[in-house]
């Protein structure tokens, strides 16, 4: 399920605090596309080295501008932001998840509700009068690297 589920994927955007208009338009509607699957964004606002003198008034624009554009996407915030304006800011936001995929998921953890209760078998087969059978193998991930 954590594959398929978009609460579960996590998009990072970094924005300077002299970021112009339309650059900032151009990431909040990345960061809408993203909300609407219902993935979780977290928002790294932060200086650059050799950035120009950003007034305090234009750097809380930019802070509003994020918080404008989560709500037009209908999303909302999942984390309390952390840092301040100026320096550092880290903001977190959840997307809405469609009806649609909302539904997928409820399904898929019934699914899962069902194969749990199908594992508790006692005498250790797997309820058909097979015992389960487990792989011995090495996974190729667990090997040591071989040093040339």
């Amino acid at each position: 399920m954590d594959k398929l589920d978009p609460r579960k994927t996590v998009k990072e955007l970094q924005i300077s605090w002299a970021i112009t208009g339309n650059d900032l338009g151009h990431r909040m509607n990345k960061m809408k596309q993203f909300l609407a699957k219902g993935n979780r964004v977290e928002v790294m606002i932060a200086g650059k080295k050799g950035m120009r003198l950003v007034p305090k008034g234009e750097m809380e624009t930019v802070v509003e501008g994020v918080r404008t554009a989560v709500e037009e996407a209908g999303a909302k915030e999942w984390k309390k932001a952390s840092g301040e304006v100026g320096k550092s800011m880290m903001m977190f936001f959840q997307g809405p998840l469609d009806e649609k995929t909302q539904q997928m998921l409820a399904q898929m953890e019934e699914d899962e509700d069902e194969d749990d209760d199908d594992d508790e078998d006692e005498d250790g087969d797997n309820g058909k009068g097979e015992e389960d059978v487990v792989d011995q193998r090495p996974s190729l991930h667990r090997l040591p690297r071989r040093r040339s």
